[in-house]
């Protein structure tokens, strides 16, 4: 096939073609050596889905990393003071009391709680507080009274539950690596940057074998994003099974295809049945950069397996029918009998609220005349000649972008929505996407990014909007949301640990 576009970087077509999937991409001027199994010039690929993945960046020895925010792999948070030898630092320091710990310098990020110690209450109406063997303490600060010294931490896994420590307190506190394991989500949520790190499998019991004798350093404060595109090669027998996911950061240059409307229409079924059936383990090759091939730990960290929110990071653009605004119900023929009765009066007026699109046109009918409704008509106006049967227009309600021309009742205005309003106004839908990951509802993220929900937007839904136009059928997560967009609760509370 002709190309329909100039040789261009994926980054291009990502920002071009994003909202026109799927499209048919080929390969020209390719560099010699990389994927030559899939990136050889006039290779096709059939794109069904761009995917937007939030990502870390680790640096080992001269090298950098990208590490996917829903990686499958455990990381922890190592703690060497002392540059000392890296498997001393891996076996950790131990405090049997919090005065000890007190005393290390710097002190420790997050330590391992060795046996059961309780935590007295400054309150005399309260219970003294039990801390847990095996709980992991995020160390906030120390702070220094004349009088008394005490170690301000919080309990991970309990949000927002703040814990004061004596420095009589005994815990057995200890910074072993093997203990201090979390998922990039909760160090993304918790932990300070930047902290040297080594890589577990998911089971948290092996460690990579890259790590054996070196650790990394995650130093990039901010969460990032790198887009990527879900596609096959243009071969029928590996359509269905097997997809290969290409990086926008490929330095090799790519053809957007012209295909006729019978091949889209194809390509268009397949991306819907695709999209019905999509799982993380139909990927069988991920292409980061050109020279993959021989960064083995990158393409671990980037290959899906069994990743609970993988999903919730591929946008689906498939192409669906264009939704229908005026539907047309057919009513029971007149009689001769009640067509002389309406004579009189020869025309049926529907109130209605037209959509400024023209509506879809009816078939032909024998002996009748349709005078189509005009955007600038207020009334539908339906001639009805001799005795036929005729049809009504039933609105369907708006798309989340149209305007709301019937008014919503006024819903309860909370002393924050002012506050959540101003402090969400220059969110885009990627960070629009992540608070919704904070407030634990990254599920609706693709569907919000898919109809471009960003800061202004959201506080223009109602309840009515995130049930039937993006899908929240949860009247609890519903709920969460409009407590935020009503104000009453403030986002700080989602912002901050």
């Amino acid at each position: 096939m002709e190309p329909d576009s100039i040789p261009l970087r994926l980054s291009y077509l990502s920002e071009r073609y994003d909202k026109n999937l799927p499209q048919v991409i080929s390969v020209t001027e390719a560099i010699y050596g990389s994927y030559e199994d899939l990136l050889e010039d006039g290779q096709e690929f059939e794109v069904y889905f761009k995917k937007e993945t939030p990502v870390f960046s680790m640096r080992m020895a001269d090298k950098t990393y990208t590490v996917p925010l829903n990686s499958t792999f455990m990381f922890s948070v190592l703690y060497n003071p002392k540059n000392e030898d890296l498997s001393i630092a891996r076996r950790g320091y131990n405090f049997p009391t919090v005065a000890d710990l007190m005393k290390a310098d710097p002190l420790p990020t997050v330590v391992y709680v060795g046996r059961d110690c309780v935590v007295a209450s400054k309150k005399k109406s309260r219970k003294d507080q039990s801390i847990l063997k095996g709980q992991i303490l995020l160390i906030l600060e120390a702070i220094n009274k004349p009088k008394s010294k005490t170690l301000k931490c919080l309990i991970i896994g309990e949000a927002s539950k703040e814990v004061f420590l004596d420095e009589a307190c005994e815990g057995c506190f200890s910074t072993k690596e093997s203990l201090l394991l979390f998922p990039l989500p909760k160090i993304a949520k918790c932990i300070k940057r930047p902290f040297m790190t080594s890589m577990y499998l998911s089971d948290g019991k092996i460690l990579h074998p890259k790590f054996r004798n070196r650790h990394g350093m995650i130093d990039t404060t901010e969460l990032s994003s790198v887009g990527s595109f879900i596609c096959s090669t243009n071969l029928p027998s590996s359509r269905a099974t097997s997809l290969v996911e290409i990086f926008v950061t490929v330095s090799v240059m790519f053809c957007v295809n012209q295909k006729n409307e019978a091949e889209l229409a194809t390509l268009n079924d397949n991306s819907i049945l695709l999209s019905e059936k999509l799982t993380p383990d139909q990927i069988s090759a991920v292409i980061f950069d050109s020279t993959a091939t021989t960064n083995l730990l990158q393409n671990d960290l980037l290959l899906p397996q069994h990743i609970s929110n993988w999903l919730d990071e591929v946008i689906l653009t498939k192409r669906t029918p264009p939704r229908v605004h005026q539907i047309y119900e057919s009513l029971e023929p007149f009689t001769d009998k009640q067509f002389d009765q309406n004579e009189a009066s020869p025309s049926m007026s529907v109130q209605s609220s037209v959509d400024t699109h023209s509506p879809p046109p009816l078939p032909p009918r024998r002996s009748m005349i349709l005078s189509p409704p005009s955007p600038l008509m207020g009334p539908v106006q339906v001639a009805t000649l001799n005795n036929c049967a005729y049809g009504v227009a039933k609105l369907q309600k708006s798309p989340v972008h149209a305007a709301t021309e019937a008014k919503q009742p006024e819903s309860k205005i909370g002393q924050y929505f002012d506050t959540n309003k101003r402090l969400l106004a220059d969110y885009n839908v990627s960070k629009i996407g992540e608070f919704l990951g904070l407030m634990g509802l990254k599920q609706y993220a693709a569907t919000f990014s898919h109809e471009l929900v960003d800061g202004k937007l959201f506080f223009e839904l109602d309840d009515v909007m995130l049930e039937e136009d993006l899908g929240i059928t949860s009247k609890l997560h519903r709920l969460r949301m409009m407590r935020i967009i009503r104000g009453e609760q403030h986002v700080n509370d989602f912002l901050t640990i």
